[in-house]
């Protein structure tokens, strides 16, 4: 088995303090037969925060490795996992946020890293300024809350930030001792994995695509993570056969001896909706 798997029977330290264990483990654990640990040795906080006490430096794989290099100092040579969440606005679709989850996987025993990137747009990322508790509860049921927790932080004055907010009674408790000394109230929803269903299902459907990867091996080398790292587009149109802008095929590349080879009709169609064609549909 081993040699069709070679994660077979090892073991993966998975870096998080905000229980993403709870996703991850049981997706490797059963496709890749991995023995998953969680690591909470260092404080992953100390990279950057969503509620801002933290700025994150550089981008979020630099973050990721920050956090493997910090594990992997006080573990043994092995596999590390880290993660990386980002929300902001889409950067194609105008007025719309999105969550991006970044997984990075490193084998410090064999010096080898892969990575994915998911990105999708089912997030309750969002925050509002709040100055009367119709207005809050107005809020907190857009975001889903109480199943979702929320956070609450004063706008001027002496800084106060309330996190893990997840019943109406400590919502209600906390924003009236708030509005005491402050007239205006921030409102925001809290995306730490633990205190947010909808990003911990998405953790979920991005280590679900890390598996894939990892199943994937290099033709010619056997190595896992045999990843598409660019694509062709051209898709032909099924009215006028002219190539449109969809992909046609994808290039994958072995990172360890350079293999490439291309796979045509990723998607399971040979033509494209012609309303997808800049000639038939201009």
């Amino acid at each position: 088995m081993k040699d069709d798997n070679p994660f077979q029977g090892r073991r993966l330290w998975i870096v998080t303090q905000h229980q993403k264990e709870r996703v991850i483990a049981p997706i490797l654990r059963k496709r890749l037969g991995l023995v998953c640990m969680v690591f909470t040795g260092i404080n992953t906080d100390q990279f950057g925060t969503f509620s801002g006490e933290v700025a994150r430096q550089g981008s979020a794989l630099d973050a990721a490795r920050a956090k493997c290099r910090g594990a992997s100092a006080l573990l043994p040579p092995d596999l590390i996992l880290t993660s990386e969440g980002s929300f902001g606005p889409h950067p194609h679709i105008p007025f719309v946020y999105c969550n991006e989850e970044l997984l990075l996987l490193t084998d410090t025993r064999e010096s080898h890293e892969w990575k994915i990137t998911a990105v999708t747009t089912r997030t309750n990322f969002g925050s509002a300024k709040v100055e009367s508790e119709s207005q809050l509860i107005d809020f907190a049921l857009k975001a889903g809350f109480p199943s979702h927790a929320l956070i609450l932080r004063s706008v001027d004055g002496p800084k106060v930030i309330i996190k893990g907010i997840n019943s109406w009674s400590k919502l209600k408790y906390h924003f009236r001792k708030l509005l005491l000394q402050h007239p205006v109230i921030q409102a925001e929803t809290d995306m730490r994995a633990m205190f947010n269903p909808l990003r911990m299902e998405f953790i979920g459907k991005a280590t679900r695509e890390l598996a894939n990867l990892l199943l994937r091996k290099c033709p010619k080398c056997q190595t896992p993570g045999y990843s598409v790292t660019d694509v062709i587009r051209g898709l032909p149109c099924s009215w006028c056969g002219e190539p449109t802008s969809s992909v046609l095929a994808n290039c994958f590349t072995c990172s360890a001896c350079g293999c490439k080879t291309e796979k045509y009709f990723p998607f399971g169609k040979q033509t494209e909706d012609p309303m997808y064609c800049h000639s038939c549909n201009p």
